[in-house]
């Protein structure tokens, strides 16, 4: 288990510039990197410091300037609030097919899913650990964040453009093909 938190702490050193403690965080004896994805966060780390580690390691797409996130997600989605963990299953599957907003609204309440920061930081810990991409065959949506209007953050690796995409699913995305909505559940944060 010291080797999850070397692990990170080397990540937040190296390419961040952050030296970090992660020595109360207490990793889950049921985790076992087979079947899950560990992330390990520090307290007051950002969403824009990570798209800019991001943009200069592969590059990163977003509809709008990293400076504007403020006019787009909810304050509480933007920063880690204190150091923290969270496990998430290593598998991504289909969850439901959605209709309509108040559908997802109830589907978001019902279980716990990766958000936006966990989403990157998982996409970084891949690429460093394997050269690779995380989600290139399949887009994640990443329930525990939304926009201003409700819609949750989607993010995949962008194969043509090599690049790592955020955009948000809307509703009439929703009603198109009655797509599948794939999602990282997680199961144990602290």
């Amino acid at each position: 288990m010291r080797n999850v938190k070397r692990f990170w702490q080397r990540i937040y050193l190296e390419k961040f510039g952050l030296k970090v403690n992660f020595s109360k965080l207490i990793i889950p004896k049921s985790y076992d990197p087979q079947d899950y994805f560990i992330v390990l966060m520090p307290k007051n780390l950002s969403l824009e410091k990570i798209l800019k580690v991001m943009e200069k390691e592969f590059g990163f797409w977003f509809y709008t300037d990293v400076k504007n996130l403020k006019s787009i997600f909810d304050k509480k989605d933007l920063k880690v609030r204190k150091n923290s963990l969270a496990v998430f299953k290593r598998s991504i599957h289909p969850e439901i097919e959605l209709i309509n907003n108040e559908e997802l609204s109830a589907f978001q309440k019902e279980k716990k899913f990766i958000n936006i920061i966990e989403s990157a930081l998982l996409e970084l810990m891949f690429f460093y650990q394997s050269g690779g991409h995380l989600d290139s065959e399949k887009e994640t949506v990443c329930f525990s964040t939304v926009d201003l209007d409700g819609y949750p953050a989607v993010t995949f690796w962008d194969k043509a453009k090599k690049e790592f995409s955020i955009f948000f699913l809307e509703e009439e995305s929703m009603l198109d093909d009655r797509m599948e909505i794939y999602s990282r559940e997680k199961v144990y944060e602290k």
